[in-house]
């Protein structure tokens, strides 16, 4: 068990056996991320540690890093204040969760990451080069979406600065700190990233066992349609925009307008296999990733105690008072319902369904792919 949470072992818990819990399977998140370099003493780096329990992965402990605090499930089902004492904790948790989801998974790793690189194939892509043609339904209405999240929620005294915990400066500053370490071959890459997180073999996790099969479908498409127009290896080395588009991915940022995206992990396009790899992540990004990330939004988010964007987190109400004294005002409630309820309106086709524009610009060969 790690160190951190060792102060648990042998005390009473509902969900841990103590004389086999060294044989059970715990899961940590650690959101200390999120908030390692803010000034905003209430947003504290928190740890919960999840174990499987019943086939269901159950919250064992939360570890409060400013406070030096342990918090374990209440024991005892008629002790009220001890109930509400762990739900408050469980909500201070998924406060902080709430602004990792939308700084860092939502914002940061499927719209930012994606806009740069729309930028990039666009700027070294013709409008007839067979890729572009490829990933442009998948960037359909991203750009104007990313400049209203910027004017309307991102700016100054906007929604993230008043109704959310986090700052708009503190949001970016994860963001940009996120991406110094974030590559395409490791982060952007769904199969090694789950197992680095080690959650291969996680029971009850259904986002996984779905978007393994969608991907290899997104996988299998790309690869049949990237091979119509590169018969071997050579017709890729050859191909100069192809080759610059990934120079520009590669090419550091900078704020005059001449960088590139400054992406990490991006393999040399030497081979068919490494276009094909790479062109799989970014559609499964901005289709099954962004769509995982934004359409729960109004479930998650419109009750308040299962997903809170912010709560009263006055130093006063952390002890003996009930969870209402937590809740957001009126007026934060109804700002996150009225925008959540905006973000996860389905205006985009599924996979496989075209636009118009998009499917006219394809050629017999290409529709016959997808038609098949």
């Amino acid at each position: 068990m790690m160190n951190r949470f060792q102060d648990i072992d042998g005390k009473p818990h509902p969900y841990l056996d103590q004389s086999g819990s060294d044989k059970k399977l715990f899961f940590e998140v650690d959101l200390a991320e999120i908030s390692e370099d803010s000034e905003n003493l209430c947003m504290s780096p928190l740890t919960v540690l999840f174990v499987v329990y019943s086939e269901l992965l159950m919250p064992v402990a939360i570890c409060d890093h400013h406070r030096n605090r342990v918090s374990i499930p209440a024991t005892d089902a008629h002790e009220r204040r001890e109930i509400e004492r762990w739900t408050k904790e469980k909500m201070k948790f998924d406060m902080m969760d709430a602004q990792y989801h939308e700084s860092i998974t939502h914002l940061g790793f499927t719209h930012m990451l994606m806009d740069g690189v729309s930028v990039c194939a666009r700027r070294n892509l013709s409008d007839r080069h067979p890729l572009l043609i490829l990933l442009a339904p998948h960037f359909r209405y991203m750009h104007q979406i990313n400049y209203l999240a910027t004017v309307r929620l991102l700016n100054k005294n906007g929604y993230v600065d008043q109704d959310m915990l986090i700052s708009r400066k503190e949001m970016l500053m994860a963001v940009a700190k996120h991406n110094r370490t974030w590559r395409l071959d490791h982060h952007g890459s769904f199969k090694k990233d789950l197992r680095t997180r080690g959650v291969e073999n996680l029971p009850g996790y259904y986002f996984r066992d779905d978007a393994m099969k969608v991907h290899e479908a997104i996988q299998d498409f790309v690869d049949e349609y990237v091979k119509l127009y590169y018969g071997c290896n050579d017709d890729v080395s050859k191909d100069y925009e192809l080759q610059d588009f990934r120079t520009e991915l590669t090419k550091q940022r900078n704020l005059n307008g001449t960088g590139g995206c400054g992406m990490q992990g991006v393999p040399e396009f030497e081979n068919i296999e490494n276009v094909v790899t790479t062109l799989t992540s970014f559609i499964f990004i901005c289709s099954v990733e962004h769509s995982a990330a934004n359409f729960p939004q109004f479930d998650h988010y419109g009750y308040p105690p299962n997903h809170p964007a912010i709560l009263d987190m006055a130093e006063h109400k952390d002890v003996e008072e009930g969870i209402d004294v937590l809740m957001p005002t009126t007026k934060q409630f109804f700002s996150t319902l009225s925008i959540m309820k905006i973000l996860t309106m389905v205006m985009t086709n599924k996979l496989g369904t075209y636009e118009k524009e998009y499917w006219d610009a394809m050629d017999r060969s290409a529709k016959g792919i997808i038609e098949s």
